[in-house]
C-alpha cells in the first residue's frame, strides 16, 4: 500500500511512486480496511506506474495543467476586479460632473439674480419693468414730463461748449449739485416758474423716445402741459445719483408721484431718470424719460 504524505490518498499498487493527484512522492503505509481509489486513477496508468520515465512525465504534466488553472483563475479574478474598479470609477465621475453642473447653475442663477437686484436698486429697468433702457420705448408719462400732442417744428438753438470737468475726487460735492438741481426742477414746476423750468434744460435733449430734440420742441411741449392744469404738486423720493467717471455728466433716477388738478385732473407715479451734463459751467438735463410706470389715474 502507497499513500501520498500530503493528500492522504492511498494506493493500492505499490509499483506507484509518486501521487496522481499532486505529483508528491509516495511513501509506503499501513493498509486501510476500505481501500482507497484514486480520482481519476485508469488502468493504464496502473500499467505504467511501474516505469519511471512515464510516471515523472506524468507529474510533470498535472504540474503543468495545475500552474495554467491557478494562473487562468486569477487572470480572471484580476479581470473582474478591474472591470468593477472601471465601472466605479465611471459611476464617480459622472457623480462628480452632476455636482459640478449643479454647482455651475446655481452660481449662475444666483449672478442674474443680483445683477437684476443691483439694477433694481440703482434705478435701471429690469425685465418686469416698463421699458427697455437701451431701445428708449415710449413709456405712460405724467402730464408734464412726457409729450403731448403735435409738436410745432421749431428751429434748433446752437449746441453750447461744454464746460470744464469738475475736480477730481468731488463726487459726494457733485452728488448734492445733481440733487439741488433735480429739486429746483421740481420747484419751478410747482410754483409755475415756466421760464425757470426750461432753464433746467440744455439745447438738445434725449426726450423719451426722440434723441436730439431741441429746447425749442420741449419748450412747446411742456406750455402745453402748463396750460391744462393750475396747480402741479410733485414728490420726488428714493433718488439716487450716479456721477459719469469723466466727472462731466451723472444720471439722477428718483420715484415721481404726482397730482395735477385744473381743467382737469391727473394723479400718478413713474420711476423717472434725468440725465445731467456740465455746460458752460451748470449742470443742465440733456435726456428725460421713464423707466417704469407704477400707476396712472
Amino acid at each position: 500500500m502507497r499513500i501520498c504524505p500530503a493528500c492522504k490518498t492511498q494506493y493500492s499498487d505499490d509499483t506507484l511512486q509518486y501521487c496522481l493527484q499532486d505529483g508528491t512522492p509516495l511513501t509506503g503505509g499501513r493498509a486501510s480496511d476500505t481501500p482507497t481509489v484514486a480520482l481519476g486513477e485508469t488502468e493504464t496508468a496502473v500499467a505504467l506506474g511501474g516505469q519511471e520515465g512515464v510516471n515523472e512525465t506524468e507529474r510533470e504534466t498535472w504540474q503543468q495543467s495545475q500552474v495554467t488553472h491557478v494562473a487562468a483563475a486569477s487572470a480572471k479574478g484580476g479581470s473582474f476586479k478591474t472591470l468593477l474598479i472601471v465601472v466605479l470609477g465611471a459611476v464617480a465621475l459622472f457623480a462628480l460632473l452632476g455636482l459640478v453642473g449643479v454647482g455651475a447653475w446655481t452660481f449662475w442663477r444666483n449672478s442674474q439674480a443680483s445683477v437684476a437686484s443691483n439694477n433694481a436698486d440703482r434705478g435701471f429697468p429690469t425685465s418686469n419693468s416698463n421699458s427697455n433702457y437701451g431701445t428708449y420705448p415710449s413709456p405712460q408719462t405724467s402730464p408734464v414730463v412726457g409729450p403731448t400732442g403735435a409738436r410745432p417744428v421749431a428751429t434748433p438753438a446752437p449746441t453750447s461748449t461744454i464746460g470744464t470737468s469738475p475736480s477730481a475726487g468731488n463726487d459726494e460735492q457733485t452728488r448734492g449739485e445733481i440733487s439741488q438741481r433735480v429739486y429746483g426742477w421740481k420747484s419751478s414746476l410747482e410754483s409755475r416758474d415756466f421760464n425757470g423750468y426750461m432753464d433746467n434744460y440744455a439745447s438738445t435733449v434725449d426726450y423719451y423716445n426722440r434723441r436730439g430734440v431741441s429746447s425749442g420742441t420741449i419748450r412747446s411741449d411742456k406750455a402745453r402741459a402748463f396750460s391744462l392744469y393750475n396747480s402741479m404738486r410733485v414728490n420726488v423720493s428714493n433718488m439716487s445719483v450716479n456721477i459719469d467717471p469723466s466727472g462731466n455728466a451723472a444720471t439722477a433716477v428718483f420715484d415721481k408721484e404726482w397730482s395735477f388738478s385744473g381743467g382737469s385732473r391727473s394723479e400718478g407715479k413713474t420711476r423717472s431718470q434725468l440725465q445731467f451734463r456740465m455746460i458752460n459751467g451748470s449742470w443742465l438735463i440733456t435726456a428725460e424719460r421713464d423707466l417704469k410706470l407704477y400707476y396712472k389715474r
